[in-house]
């Protein structure tokens, strides 16, 4: 299978895997804790805030708070 292709698959599948979830969660509020001890590298933040902008386009209001650990 051409490269492009499988990761269209991969990607479909996993899209298929959380339409059930995506379905439970519209329109609710989804709290997210994102604190100093999950300082990421700058590509892995980006990709925290790329999921987190995925859950507004489903339809899921995304709260982030800031949350630290004692």
């Amino acid at each position: 299978m051409d490269n492009t292709l499988q990761t269209i698959s991969e990607k479909a599948e996993i899209l298929i895997d959380a339409l059930p979830y995506i379905r439970d969660f519209n329109q609710k509020i989804i709290v997210l804790e994102y604190g100093l001890s999950d300082v990421l590298e700058k590509e892995q933040e980006y990709l925290v805030m790329k999921d987190i902008a995925l859950l507004k386009t489903v339809g899921m209001k995304p709260i982030v708070v800031h949350g630290t650990r004692c």
